[in-house]
C-alpha cells in the first residue's frame, strides 16, 4: 500500500467518522508516531497513516464494535463487554482488511492493540501504542515526556508509559485488561 496517496483520503474518512476532538487526537498520535517513526528509520507516512486511522471505530456503537471485534477470532473478555468501546482498535483493523484493502499485517496488528497492547508486540506496534498515549494533548502526560525519554529503547519508553497509563486508569477507577500488565510484566522481565 502506497501510505503517502492513501493519507488523505483516509483522512476524510476519519473526519467524518469520528468527533472533531477525536479527529485531532488522531492528527497528534500520527504526528508523534511519524516522529518516533523518524528517529528510528521507519517509515514516516506509515506511521502517520496508522496514527490517523488508530480511532476511527472509536464512536460506532456497542453491537457494532463486538460484531467486528468477533471477526477477529480472538476472545473477547468481561471488561471489554462491559465497555465495549475498548474494542475500538480490534474493530478498526478488521475494518481497514475488509473495507479499504490494509493488508500490512503489522499495521494492522498496531491498530488492533493500541488499546491494550499485548506481549510480543511488534516494534511498530510499540510505536502506535506510545504515540496514543502521550501525543501532545494528553493532559495527564508531562509536556516534556518525550524528551525526557527519547535517549530511551523503544522498550524502556513502553515500561515507562505502560507504567504512567496503569498508574492512570487505578487513580481513575478503571480496570486493566490482562494483556496490558500481561505485556509490562514481559517487558521488564525481557529487561532483566
Amino acid at each position: 500500500m502506497n501510505y503517502t496517496d492513501n493519507i488523505e483520503k483516509m483522512k476524510k474518512i476519519v473526519h467524518k467518522m469520528v468527533k472533531p476532538s477525536r479527529y485531532e487526537h488522531s492528527v497528534r498520535v500520527a504526528e508523534t508516531a511519524a516522529m518516533m517513526c523518524e528517529k528510528i528509520d521507519f517509515d514516516v507516512n506509515r506511521g502517520y497513516f496508522a496514527g490517523i486511522v488508530h480511532d476511527m471505530c472509536k464512536q460506532l456503537d456497542a453491537k457494532k464494535l463486538i460484531q467486528l471485534a468477533k471477526e477477529d477470532g480472538r476472545p473477547i473478555t468481561d471488561i471489554e463487554l462491559d465497555k465495549p468501546s475498548l474494542l475500538h482498535g480490534r474493530a478498526a483493523a478488521i475494518m481497514l482488511a475488509n473495507d479499504y484493502g490494509v493488508t500490512d499485517k503489522d499495521l494492522l496488528e498496531a491498530v488492533r492493540v493500541h488499546v491494550s497492547g499485548m506481549p510480543g508486540m511488534s516494534q511498530f506496534s510499540k510505536i502506535l501504542f506510545v504515540a496514543d498515549k502521550v501525543e501532545p494533548g494528553r493532559s495527564h502526560i508531562p509536556e516534556n515526556y518525550w524528551i525526557i525519554h527519547e535517549e530511551d529503547s523503544l522498550d524502556q519508553l513502553m515500561i515507562s508509559v505502560l507504567e504512567d497509563n496503569l498508574r492512570y486508569l487505578n487513580e481513575m477507577g478503571y480496570e486493566v485488561l490482562p494483556q496490558t500488565e500481561e505485556l509490562l510484566y514481559s517487558l521488564i522481565k525481557e529487561k532483566d
